[in-house]
C-alpha cells in the first residue's frame, strides 16, 4: 500500500469514528429529551420513534465498521498493518507523545511512583498499547460482529425462524458500544496527532444542543395551547411575530 492509500485509508476511519462518536451523543441526548417532554412526543410518537431506531442503527452499523475484520475492509485494523507500522516509525520525533498523556487520554492507570511517566513513546510503544487495548475488547468486538452479521446486516435464516432467538446472546450495553467507539475515537485521534501533530476534533460543535429544538417545540405547544383557549373563548389570536418587542 503506497503512503498517498494509506493515508486515505486513515482518513475514511476517522471519518466513520467520528459519525459514530457523534450518533451515540446524539442518541444519550435523544433518550434524556424525551424522557423529560413525553408532551411533546405525543404530537408525533412514530416521528420519534423510527428517528431513534435509524440513529440506533446508524451508530451500531458505523461502529461495526470500524471492527470489520474481513478482506479490503477499511477498518481500525489498518492501524495495525505492516504498512501502517513502517509509516508511522519513519514520522519525525516531534510527533511523539509523552506516556503520561497517553494514558491519561486513554484513561489508563499509571503508576505515580513510574519514573518513566515523563518519557516520550515511539510510535512503536504507542501502537503497542493501543494494540494491547484493542485485544482486551475482543470479547465486545466478537459480539458487536454477531449483531451486525445476525440482525443488522443480513436477515439471518437461523435469527428468524428460531424461536429462541438472541436468547443466549448477551445484549450489546450502552457501555460496550461507548468503549468501543472511544477506543476508535482515541486510535484515529493519536494517530492523527503523529502524523500531523494535530489530534482533530471528535464532535460537531453544536452536537449538544438537541435541547434547543425541544425548547422552541415547547414554545410552539404553549402557543398552540393559547390559541386555542383564544378560539373557545372567540378572542382574536396573534401569534409572536419577529417586529413585536414587547414595549
Amino acid at each position: 500500500m503506497s503512503e498517498e492509500q494509506l493515508l486515505k485509508s486513515y482518513s475514511a476511519v476517522y471519518r466513520i469514528a467520528f459519525d459514530a462518536k457523534n450518533y451515540y451523543e446524539l442518541l444519550m441526548q435523544y433518550d434524556k429529551c424525551l424522557k423529560e417532554n413525553q408532551e411533546i412526543v405525543k404530537f408525533s410518537p412514530a416521528f420519534w420513534g423510527v428517528t431513534k431506531a435509524a440513529l440506533s442503527y446508524a451508530c451500531l452499523m458505523d461502529v461495526a465498521k470500524l471492527f470489520d475484520n474481513t478482506k479490503n475492509a477499511i477498518s481500525i485494523d489498518i492501524f495495525f498493518s505492516k504498512d501502517s507500522f513502517l509509516y508511522l516509525s519513519k514520522l519525525k520525533s516531534e510527533h511523539t507523545m509523552m506516556k503520561y498523556n497517553l494514558y491519561k487520554m486513554l484513561e489508563l492507570p499509571l503508576d505515580e511512583n513510574d519514573y518513566t511517566r515523563y518519557n516520550d513513546l515511539t510510535a512503536q510503544e504507542i501502537l503497542g498499547v493501543l494494540g494491547q487495548i484493542k485485544k482486551d475488547l475482543h470479547d465486545k468486538i466478537e459480539l458487536l460482529r454477531i449483531y451486525r452479521n445476525k440482525a443488522y446486516a443480513h436477515n439471518d435464516k437461523d435469527r428468524v425462524v428460531s424461536t429462541d432467538d438472541f436468547k443466549d446472546i448477551p445484549a450489546i450495553e450502552r457501555e460496550t458500544m461507548k468503549a468501543l467507539i472511544d477506543f476508535a475515537m482515541n486510535t484515529c485521534r493519536i494517530i492523527r496527532y503523529l502524523i500531523t501533530g494535530f489530534y482533530g476534533t471528535t464532535q460537531y460543535a453544536n452536537i449538544n444542543d438537541i435541547h434547543g429544538v425541544f425548547q422552541l417545540l415547547q414554545f410552539g405547544m404553549y402557543e398552540q395551547k393559547k390559541m386555542e383557549d383564544c378560539l373557545k373563548r372567540g378572542i382574536n389570536y396573534h401569534p409572536p411575530t419577529d417586529y413585536e418587542s414587547g414595549d
